[in-house]
């Protein structure tokens, strides 16, 4: 009997080199970066206090520090400061007035109800209030977990060390923000790079007669907008200060790239009429060669820089850029009186889509010159046009006082988070485990987002992310650590949940869930090895349906309406 031969799957070197690219693309992503720095400075600070101050003065210094690093994402460095400072301006006599009034359960619940209703609405400012509006939240269910004191001088203690920890992270943060400002002009590019290709290569597909041409729409327009999200990160960054060569590079680059994605908008404006055109389908092919052509072309070079290493030039696509002409009608046929009107306005069309897509193969070449060195930027065009796509950066007034009428996506998803805030508060003083209130808190004002399909959709990643959570809890608290291994646990699950705040919220919900229980767990009883694991499940469980009632009616996405366009949901930082 011969050997049975064991067929090897064509298309798995492809697959597992694609997976190895996606798992390169996301270590060395600026998410990752960005959570290494969190984590190594939660780390230093938390430890120094603890060998100063004892675990009581790290616990409560830990939550200063914590809530002044959610703001502290990717950002230009001129003014950094302002984005970071207002959460421990703000978080501190917030943390201070919980501990004042915790034995005032009236009085707290006044507080609770009105300090959510100011931290949502910091989401007025766009992306940059996400962040702000958890840090304020954080700063009073932390201080909620803490012992209650009830001497003024020991709640000046608390809220002294929280203020340090908060000043110790907001110097780490302005600094480290300077120190990696390259690398992360570096890493943004070439996420705005691949993210661009990822457009080329739907819009590729859009060309083949067998497309589903309803969900390849729906595809694009979500590329669309999570490829503007990054360009708008990539613009504040990349474009501040462009006063060095090395700069000036990266500054021409993003230039060159948003012209080459007018040119793609430009092609799906008229593709739709052009796939009208029965006579023109023997010619998409090439049109679709080039574009896929010119998407691996740009993956590959937002890989090379992300690895640093040497660019390799790219050559216009001359062959099939040869085939694309010569496979066209010829352009005079056009103005031709004796073609009929429809076959004319398909040449025309044909034309202008050809014409179209070398340019985006053309911006390609020359985006990799730029990045090479070997063309220098056109200085004039960087000098002028670098301040036309930064965002702002002062905290004005204008923002919140928009916001403040009754169709205002943000009061309303305001009024709806207090609501439910102080629903839930309600509820946590009927149950049994009275001390752990503030796990109820949580869960609401992490869950509930601007309409029902969001919330719900955090709901079961929330479900997932807590469970897996506490079982980590229970498994750390086993092994009878030390406050120090405490410590560099919650401040490694701290870095890890910022790290994947944006790209995977299931992660984010496990090292946050770790990472604020164990927080919460020192405030209360320090190092003690007990963990109300099925206490802690079935608060969650039993708040995601009440966060998902009161968060039911469709709304818009709060923030949309506003400042810069931003999207508050997704820039809430770990905690969200």
């Amino acid at each position: 009997m011969p050997p049975v031969s064991r067929q090897i799957d064509p298309n798995l070197s492809t697959r597992l080199l694609s997976r190895g690219e996606n798992f390169l693309r996301v270590a060395l992503s600026h998410y990752v970066a960005n959570g290494l720095s969190v984590t190594l400075g939660l780390i230093a600070i938390m430890l120094l206090i603890f060998e100063a101050a004892g675990l009581a003065g790290a616990s409560s210094a830990a939550v200063g520090v914590l809530i002044t690093s959610l703001p502290d994402v990717p950002a230009p460095r001129r003014r950094k400061i302002m984005q970071m400072l207002p959460a421990p301006l703000l978080g501190t006599p917030l943390f201070m007035l919980v501990q004042l009034v915790r034995e005032d359960v009236l009085l707290l619940g006044v507080v609770l109800v009105a300090g959510t209703f100011l931290a949502v609405m910091m989401m007025a400012w766009g992306k940059r209030g996400g962040p702000l509006t958890f840090s304020l939240l954080f700063s009073m269910l932390f201080s909620m977990a803490a012992p209650p004191v009830g001497e003024l001088d020991q709640i000046a203690v608390h809220g002294g060390w929280f203020a340090l920890g908060a000043g110790l992270y907001l110097v780490w943060g302005v600094c480290t923000t300077h120190w990696l400002n390259r690398r992360y002009r570096v890493q943004l590019l070439a996420e705005c790079m691949h993210s661009f290709a990822q457009i080329l290569r739907t819009q590729a597909q859009r060309f083949s007669p067998s497309a589903d041409p309803q969900a390849l729409l729906a595809k694009m327009l979500e590329q669309q907008a999570t490829f503007a999200e990054h360009l708008q990160n990539t613009r504040d960054v990349v474009l501040e200060s462009p006063t060095n060569p090395a700069r000036m590079r990266m500054a021409a680059v993003l230039l060159g790239l948003l012209e080459a994605r007018d040119h793609q908008l430009a092609c799906d404006l008229d593709l739709d009429m052009l796939l009208l055109v029965e006579s023109s389908a023997v010619r998409l092919p090439a049109l679709q060669q080039v574009l896929n052509t010119t998407a691996l072309q740009l993956e590959q070079l937002s890989l090379s820089l992300l690895l640093g290493k040497r660019l390799q030039a790219l050559a216009p696509i001359a062959p099939l850029r040869g085939d694309l002409i010569q496979s066209l009608p010829p352009r005079h046929s056009f103005m031709d009186e004796a073609v009929l009107p429809a076959e004319r306005r398909a040449v025309a069309l044909l034309h202008s889509m050809a014409d179209r897509i070398s340019h985006i193969n053309d911006e390609a070449v020359r985006i990799a010159a730029l990045a090479r060195g070997d063309v220098p930027p056109e200085l004039a065009a960087v000098r002028t046009q670098w301040q036309l796509f930064v965002s702002p950066t002062r905290w004005a007034w204008a923002p919140l006082l928009g916001q403040l009428t009754w169709r205002a996506p943000t009061l309303r998803y305001a009024l709806r988070a207090t609501l439910a805030v102080g629903a839930g508060y309600v509820v946590s003083q009927h149950l049994p485990w009275a001390a752990h209130k503030y796990w109820i808190l949580t869960t609401i004002v992490v869950v509930m987002r601007g309409n029902l399909a969001q919330t719900l959709q955090r709901r079961d990643a929330r479900v997932a992310g807590t469970v897996l959570g506490c079982l980590m809890v229970m498994g750390v608290l086993a092994t009878h650590p030390g406050a120090r291994t405490l410590l560099a646990i919650t401040a490694l699950s701290m870095g890890l949940a910022h790290a994947f705040a944006l790209r995977r919220y299931l992660y984010t919900t496990i090292f946050a869930t770790l990472a604020g229980l164990l927080q919460a767990h020192m405030l209360l009883v320090g190092v003690a090895p007990s963990f109300a694991v099925v206490e802690r499940v079935g608060d969650t469980l039993h708040l995601q349906l009440r966060a998902a009632g009161l968060g039911a009616k469709p709304a818009a996405r709060p923030g949309t309406a506003q400042h810069a366009g931003a999207k508050p949901a997704r820039q809430a930082g770990p905690g969200a």
